[in-house]
């Protein structure tokens, strides 16, 4: 078949020769050679088997015989496929060979506007195309020195590549030289031509030589060398040649071709050469969302062929810095194609790579993965070699490819993250092999975000190196993955504690979650996983344990004292994981600096509901440090020395499905403990007894015969604790000790050294507590204090010199005696208690002097002086303390229970800075009630006392009642309590009366005061001050009453305020609103009656007054006998006062009824001073 191409190749030729010759040899005889015109096209025709047209013929001699036809053109022949049209022939024959019937074409040349070729299937019979082939010979014996082939349009026809279609291509500036073109010997050419057709094939550029060519004009065992270059080629041009292929719908944009070509034009060659990719793309929705891009990637190859196998040398993808390259044979290309021998060896940065992969196809897991590609860093594939692949029968999936082929890679500053939730995993590196379907990692390294680390930590404190193997297969017609042989170097557990999801498992990882944030460093000598699918997120990782295995080692682990009664440091030990079991075997830790016996844990179904038993018995001793780390160690639990004889057998279980039936037992036999603190240097000796302990639905703690001396003081104690962590809790211990100083006891008991405790304690004391039956509680024996104290911060209480001697006896404690010093005040205190669950308490304190400024809390809120010019109540909410169920205030426990009585004596004392005289305070409270209290005590001369009751019950509404009986009491003295620098009034006042309330906020209280009370005041001073003195300058400002007084007065009463004898007031409480009766005021000057309302919650008063002035202002009326006193009667003012109390409206209106009493006069008196009731209201 291949002959017959060539041969219709030849006969084209053969055709432009036949002219040539045939006008070459009849030139010497004919000077026209038009004149055999028709005998040209006839035989023309007859030769090709198509329409032939010529032109005009000439010819010439120079120094070779030249021939020139101007126009040929052959269609519709049956010698080849196609058609030529030649504007102009051209040929010089060299003369001397003619004579010996040899034709040396020294150079032939074809121009023309076009030239139609068409590429069909060939039907001839093979062997006859043959014999046809063999035996055909040109007439004469040809060469061609030198051929030029100029053609502006080629047009190609190719229905042989595609069976049953056609595809036409149409090239243009086709131009090609060849030289010689001569029966075998090697032709030279060069080749060029465009397709300008958008899209189309580009534009090419060949040289090269070509052998083989016989006299027959076929070829023969042809030789090719090729140089050719293909720019533009258009992938929608050659579309239709990939019709059958997947690509042919994804491939878009251009490409452009380099190709060194070498042999034969059948089975045998060789070519090299690179595809410039950066103009095509690739699309695949079902894989990527944009089309990949061949931005600056280029594809070398170099491959050859024969007709066992093709054989690709080395073929390179290079796009930016990544770069990959491989090699591999074809065998049996052509009939039953097997890959063998394919390697790859690849540098890939993850960035790069990343926008390759169909991340739509990987599955759930790809965030994970994908993380990886987008962190950065390097994989460097040193090799990879994939097993035998028959292109007929090719691997159902890839996994099943990866599990044959073998790879060594390396990688270096690789980051990801696992999940959104965890930190990332940074700076991976190491080596990763591939063989037999298991990935093994070997010295894998990484460094682990977000993990504090301490200041001094050593470099690389945060890194985990690993080797690891993973076996991937598939199951069920799903991808998995087994890790095994997982090893890793020494590191810190919080490490590991970052890389957990804690969100996907329960509640019960809560504890190991704790532990291993808490500090200490593991080993993992091996870890296998079972199959993991790869298609599915792992919905819980717990169900990988059941297939696990584990051994691994442990140091410095830690148990918080979260989850234990005490803390657990420095555990150490190996632990096992097989078959769903955990072993931890020989198990070192201690509390504190000591060092428990070896432990043995072993839990089974650790993956659903895992059972766990400890086992533990052996020596107690001081841990086995160096002395510098003991030291430390020692300090960090404020001891200097410690010395330890004990045994220690325990034993617990716990099960999962019923955590709070787990049990335990146990004993500690102490035989020798010795202890010394620091820095105080309080000396724990001869430790010794037995505490046993027992847990099945409840605990039971017992401590038999403990004995110890702190610092030479003897410290007995025998007790037993059952029902703990139940309601049915009971206590049943007894303790004795004698002089045992309580600050040594505060240095061994951490919780109480900020009470600051001091003194000597001796105690004897049976204590039975039945928390369930609180009524059977018993206490019995003694207990003695001496020069004891304490500081209790939060009261700024500071307690010293206090002697104690108690009796306990059954339910009844009584206080034979006690003395102390409460922040410098000597107190002497006495009493009995009785009924722990319903306390009843007898206690009379007796002081000397007794400065309560010393002993009551300061209010800080409270601490800005009120002045009488700005003279008004703060009104704010009282808030309520205790908060009960539901969030409502109310009374502490105790105080619903309890009962009381109290006495308070002190010969003398002091409150904000007012001395105080024989204070005594009886008070009796009941269970949330204040029955009833009397408090009585001399004030300068005066006496103050007062009874009354509460009812606190409900903190948010107390109700109260007072019963004052105040006797001669300086107002001036006083002022200081009442938080103000001084009052609008002075002198001595006597107060009695009855009050009922509730207290709440300041508005609650006025409106709920219900009762009465009688006042008096005098002989004093009203002074110029506060909203009196404003009123009184309103008095002085109206005309006809300044023409009633001197000038004189009003500037006595504006420096020196005004004098008077007597001030009375009766007044009524209701709702809110003070009713004032009769309020009498006399002076030297002035006597004024009034009465009326003040409303104490809105500050509003209506009031209305009669001022009688009692000088006149010209003296010399006096001695008129009728008519000074008619005069005087005609001088009285009624005086009407009303609205706000900060500055009411004031009106006044002459009497003209002379004669009449006051009483008479006034009919509807209103208060000229309402500083003097705010003055009261002060008071009271």
């Amino acid at each position: 078949m291949e002959a017959r191409k060539w041969r219709r190749t030849g006969i084209i030729a053969g055709i432009l020769i036949f002219i040539v010759v045939t006008s070459g040899l009849v030139a010497p005889r004919l000077l026209d050679l038009n004149t055999y015109h028709g005998l040209i096209v006839s035989e023309l025709q007859e030769a090709t088997g198509g329409q032939v047209t010529i032109g005009r013929i000439t010819w010439g001699f120079t120094h070779r015989l030249w021939l020139e036809v101007n126009g040929l053109s052959i269609t519709d022949a049956s010698a080849f496929a196609g058609g030529v049209e030649f504007s102009r022939l051209y040929a010089s024959v060299s003369i001397p060979s003619l004579l010996a019937r040899k034709v040396v074409v020294k150079s032939l040349q074809l121009e023309g506007p076009g030239m139609k070729f068409r590429l069909e299937p060939d039907v001839t019979d093979p062997a006859a195309a043959h014999t046809e082939s063999a035996s055909y010979q040109l007439p004469i014996e040809l060469e061609i020195d030198q051929l030029t082939f100029e053609v502006d349009r080629l047009e190609l026809s190719d229905s042989l590549t595609l069976p049953g279609q056609t595809v036409v291509h149409e090239f243009s500036d086709v131009d090609l030289t060849a030289s010689p073109v001569t029966p075998d010997t090697v032709m030279a050419f060069n080749l060029s031509l465009q397709d300008k057709a958008k899209p189309g094939l580009g534009s090419l550029k060949a040289q090269g030589s070509l052998s083989g060519l016989t006299k027959a004009l076929t070829l023969e065992n042809p030789k090719l060398k090729l140089e050719a270059d293909l720019d533009a080629l258009s992938v929608e041009a050659i579309k239709p040649y990939l019709k059958d292929v997947p690509l042919e719908n994804q491939l878009a944009g251009n490409l452009s071709l380099k190709v060194s070509y070498q042999g034969d034009l059948g089975q045998n060659l060789r070519a090299q050469g690179s595809i410039d990719l950066d103009g095509l793309s690739y699309s695949n929705p079902a894989f990527w969302d944009e089309p990949l891009a061949g931005r600056n990637a280029t594809l070398a190859f170099q491959l050859g062929l024969d007709p066992q196998k093709i054989s690709i040398k080395k073929i390179s993808l290079k796009q930016g810095g990544l770069l990959v390259e491989g090699k591999g044979e074809l065998h049996d290309w052509n009939t039953a194609a097997v890959i063998r021998g394919a390697e790859f060896s690849a540098d890939l940065p993850l960035e790069a790579v990343g926008p390759l992969v169909p991340w739509q196809q990987a599955g759930e897991n790809a965030a994970f993965i994908r993380s990886a590609f987008e962190g950065g860093g390097r994989v460097t594939v040193k090799k990879l070699a994939l097993p035998d692949i028959s292109l007929e029968a090719l691997p159902e999936t890839l996994l099943k490819l990866v599990m044959q082929a073998t790879m060594t890679a390396q990688v270096a500053g690789v980051n990801m993250r696992p999940a959104p939730d965890l930190p990332e995993i940074q700076d991976i590196e190491g080596t990763v092999q591939l063989a037999n379907g298991i990935v093994q990692a070997q010295g894998l390294s990484a460094r682990i975000t977000a993990v504090d680390q301490p200041a001094d930590a050593a470099p690389g404190e945060d890194r985990i190196t690993l080797d690891i193997q993973a076996k991937l297969a598939k199951q069920n017609g799903a991808a998995t993955i087994t890790l095994q042989n997982l090893r890793t170097t020494e590191f810190s557990l919080p490490v590991l504690a970052r890389m957990i999801p804690w969100a996907m498992l329960d509640q019960s990882a809560r504890p190991v979650k704790a532990v291993l944030e808490s500090g200490g460093r593991v080993t993992v000598s091996a870890l296998s996983l079972p199959a993991i699918d790869l298609s599915k997120q792992l919905d819980n990782p717990k169900q990988l344990l059941a297939g696990a295995t584990l051994t691994a080692n442990f140091t410095d682990v830690t148990v918080p004292r979260v989850y234990l009664p005490t803390r657990f440091e420095g555990i150490s030990g190996r632990v096992t994981l097989d078959k769903n079991v955990l072993l931890a075997e020989d198990i070192h830790a201690r509390m504190g600096a000591v060092a428990l016996p070896l432990i043995n844990i072993r839990a089974t179904d650790i993956s659903d509901h895992i059972k766990l038993t400890l086992r533990g018995k052996g020596s107690l001793q001081v841990a086995e440090t160096t002395d510098q780390q003991l030291e430390q160690l020692l300090m960090a639990h404020g001891l200097k020395d410690l010395d330890v004889l004990a045994e220690l057998d325990i034993r617990a279980d716990y099960d999962q499905r019923k955590p709070e039936d787990w049990t335990a037992s146990g004993t500690l036999h102490l035989k020798d403990v010795s202890a010394q603190t620091y820095p105080a240097a309080v000396e724990l000796e001869q430790l010794k007894g037995e505490v046993a302990f027992h847990r099945e639905k409840t605990l039971t703690v017992t401590a038999k015969d403990i004995r110890a001396q702190i610092n030479q003081a003897p410290v007995e104690l025998s007790a037993k604790l059952s029902g703990i962590g139940s309601e049915g809790l009971l206590v049943d211990a007894h303790i004795t000790t004698r002089g045992l100083d309580l600050a040594h006891l505060a240095e061994l008991v951490p919780a109480l050294k900020r009470m600051k405790l001091a003194g000597l304690l001796d105690m004897d004391v049976n204590a039975y507590v039945p928390y369930a039956d609180p009524v059977r509680s018993r206490l019995k024996g003694s207990v003695v204090a001496r020069e004891a104290g304490m500081e209790l911060t939060a009261a700024g209480l500071a307690i010293d010199k206090g002697r104690l001697s108690l009796e306990l006896d059954g339910r009844d404690a009584t206080i034979k005696s006690m003395t102390l010093a409460v922040n410098e005040q000597q107190l002497k205190i006495s009493g009995r208690l009785s009924n722990p669950v319903e306390p009843n308490i007898k206690i009379t304190v007796a002081s000397p002097d007794l400065d309560l400024d010393r002993l009551l809390p300061t209010d800080k809120s409270k601490q800005q002086v009120a002045t009488p010019a700005s003279n008004q109540s703060t009104r704010g909410e009282m808030k309520p303390v205790t908060a009960g169920k539901g969030g409502k205030a109310g009374l502490p426990p105790l105080a619903r229970t309890l009962t009381a009585d109290v006495q308070l004596r002190a010969d003398r004392g002091q409150y904000k800075g007012i001395p105080l005289d024989q204070l005594k305070l009886d008070l009796r409270y009941s269970k949330g009630v204040i029955d009833g209290f009397d408090l009585n005590t001399g004030i300068d001369k005066g006496q103050f006392a007062t009874k009354g009751s509460a009812d606190l019950r409900d903190p948010e509404r107390i109700s109260f009642t007072l019963e004052p009986d105040i006797n001669a009491l300086s107002l001036a003295a006083i002022t200081p309590a009442l938080g103000v620098d001084r009052l609008p009034l002075s002198g001595p006042v006597t107060l009695t009366g009855r009050l009922r309330g509730s207290a709440g906020d300041s508005a609650d209280v006025l409106h709920s005061l219900d009762g009465n009370l009688d006042a008096s005041l005098g002989p004093g001073t009203l002074t110029d001050v506060g909203r009196l003195g404003g009123l009184i300058a309103k008095l002085s400002s109206m005309a006809h009453i300044r023409s009633l007084f001197s000038g004189r007065i009003f500037r006595d009463i504006s420096s020196q305020g005004l004098p008077f004898e007597k001030l009375t007031a009766q007044g009524t409480f209701e709702n809110g609103t003070l009713h004032v009766g009769k309020l009498h005021f006399s002076s030297d000057v002035m006597t004024v009656e009034s009465n009326g309302t003040i409303d104490m919650v809105n500050d509003e008063l209506d009031m209305v007054g009669l001022l009688a002035p009692l000088v006149m202002v010209d003296g010399t009326l006096n001695y008129v006998p009728l008519v000074g006193s008619a005069l005087q009667d005609a001088s009285r003012i009624r005086i009407l006062v009303e609205g706000p109390l900060e500055d009411p409206d004031v009106h006044t209106e002459q009497v003209k009824e002379i004669g009449k009493s006051i009483e008479n006069v006034i009919e509807q008196p209103k208060d000229i001073v309402d500083g003097v009731g705010k003055g009261l209201e002060k008071v009271f």
